[in-house]
């Protein structure tokens, strides 16, 4: 099995040909472009009106539990919980929808990827592989440190700014 090359496809001489070719050529690239622009838009769709679907249904869960709590519990828990719950928490349910495919597909692709490039390099392979697995826990670490940087950076932005401000105001007072 061998790799066609662009200067396989294309000879050195031009010719009238040459330029049908790059027509043809250039039509074959469109056709499969958008052929993948419809089924995404179709499949985009189609997540999302399940994703809307499962979060009205989890919002009526919780609504219809909120109706049947007796006054006791209702002390303990405010409505902020409950607004917290049916917002943003149920949206997770929702952008899980649109990634849930993706780690299965991602499984899969792993799969096939592993088998042709044993095919071609031969127990190399694993070597790509192992460093490919080894990072997927490394990333997830990275992923869950990163909030807490962030939150950590803004502090010390908010505690920054206001110490300017302050600043700024005060030595505008003295002016005045």
């Amino acid at each position: 099995m061998d790799d066609i090359t662009v200067d396989q496809l294309l000879p050195a001489k031009p010719n009238s040909s040459n330029g049908l070719r790059c027509i043809l050529f250039s039509g074959l690239t469109y056709i499969p472009q958008s052929t993948n622009i419809t089924y995404l838009h179709n499949y985009l769709l189609h997540l999302t009106s399940m994703g809307i679907r499962i979060r009205t249904a989890f919002c009526a869960l919780i609504y219809r539990k909120c109706l049947r709590l007796s006054p006791e519990s209702l002390t303990t828990i405010t409505t902020g919980n409950i607004v917290t719950l049916m917002t943003k928490d149920v949206a997770a349910f929702e952008t899980m929808i649109m990634y849930a495919n993706d780690v299965w597909i991602g499984c899969v692709q792993t799969v096939v990827i592993f088998y042709l490039l044993y095919r071609r390099v031969g127990v190399a392979a694993f070597v790509g592989v192992g460093l490919f697995l080894i990072m997927i826990p490394i990333q997830i670490t990275l992923a869950k440190l990163y909030p807490s940087y962030v939150w950590n950076r803004q502090r010390i932005l908010t505690k920054t700014t206001n110490y300017t401000r302050c600043c700024f105001f005060n030595k505008n007072y003295k002016n005045v």
